[in-house]
């Protein structure tokens, strides 16, 4: 569990140089389960991650998105209400209702 370590303050930076005697070390996540089990799991800070915010741009493209779906099934709905006859529209609606994203 002893991995040699140096701090960098010009960047907060922590380096760590893993020895070849360690070959369960392979990415960035092993060092960080190694420091979990030497500082002990319950011992770490509960805190929400900042990647739980959602983008601006994402919660508009969803909006955007939402939109387009409404708009093409009622055209869809329209359209397929005036070609055909009023025996099948119950077997559209039906139909049409698997598409509908609410």
């Amino acid at each position: 569990m002893q991995l040699p370590a140096t701090y960098a303050k010009e960047d907060s930076t922590i380096c760590v140089s893993v020895p070849p005697t360690r070959s369960d070390v392979l990415h960035p996540c092993d060092v960080m389960e190694d420091v979990g089990i030497a500082f002990g799991y319950n011992e770490i800070r509960k805190r929400k991650p900042m990647s739980l915010k959602p983008l601006p741009l994402n919660e508009r493209s969803d909006l955007i998105i939402s939109e387009v779906i409404d708009f093409v099934s009622v055209e869809a709905r329209k359209f397929l209400q005036g070609k055909c006859g009023s025996d099948q529209n119950y077997e559209l609606e039906i139909n049409l209702e698997m598409f509908q994203l609410s």
